[in-house]
């Protein structure tokens, strides 16, 4: 796992600022801009596990945007509801310890929804993300996957820094946040399957 690379792979690209400032500005779309972010993110997953994550995908498919990001919004909203249900158990006991280990459990999640994601995003297929190979990727490289939760932490971070320049300037960190996040769940993707690790740039 390379935490360097998730993040620096993006400004290789010479047209990563046009690209990313697209992904900012999609965000500020409702519904149809978060599904294009959404297929676009896809794209870039199944680059990344495909072994080639340079350039950024270019902006030249935004029907199949759509089409992807529509699913990656049921893959997510399905795989979601079995931590949404117990979180809220957790939380009725009104317990800070439970609700600190609601938290901890929706975070490790997260690695289970990426690695659904992965599915996804390599086969195109919807029903691909529902088997029992999701929950055995990360149960069985569980080191990977805590680099990747670990990783996308940080990330987050780096997006708050956007705050400076107010609600442009933080979209535009969270979208390069989510494009360094989406690599390195690809990595941790590409790795628990056995794969080595992305190849040189395909300038």
């Amino acid at each position: 796992m390379d935490i360097g690379r998730a993040f620096s792979f993006i400004f290789k690209d010479p047209s990563w600022f046009k690209k990313i400032l697209i992904l900012a500005l999609l965000f500020l779309v409702p519904i149809i801009g978060w599904l294009m972010v959404g297929g676009y993110t896809l794209r870039l997953l199944k680059n990344v596990i495909d072994g080639v994550d340079q350039p950024l995908p270019e902006w030249d498919d935004w029907g199949g945007d759509l089409a992807g990001g529509f699913k990656a919004f049921l893959v997510g909203l399905i795989w979601g509801i079995p931590i949404w249900i117990l979180t809220f158990v957790l939380n009725l006991g009104d317990s800070f310890i439970l609700g600190a280990i609601a938290w901890l459990i929706s975070v490790g999640w997260s690695a289970v929804t990426m690695s659904a994601m992965g599915d996804l995003a390599r086969r195109g297929d919807i029903g691909d993300a529902f088997n029992a190979r999701v929950i055995k990727r990360v149960t069985s490289n569980i080191p990977l996957w805590l680099v990747y939760i670990l990783g996308a932490f940080v990330f987050s971070l780096f997006a708050l820094i956007g705050l400076i320049g107010l609600i442009i300037g933080v979209i535009f960190t969270g979208a390069i946040a989510i494009a360094a996040s989406t690599h390195l769940g690809g990595q941790a993707y590409r790795l628990s399957e056995g794969e080595s690790a992305p190849v040189a740039p395909r300038f």
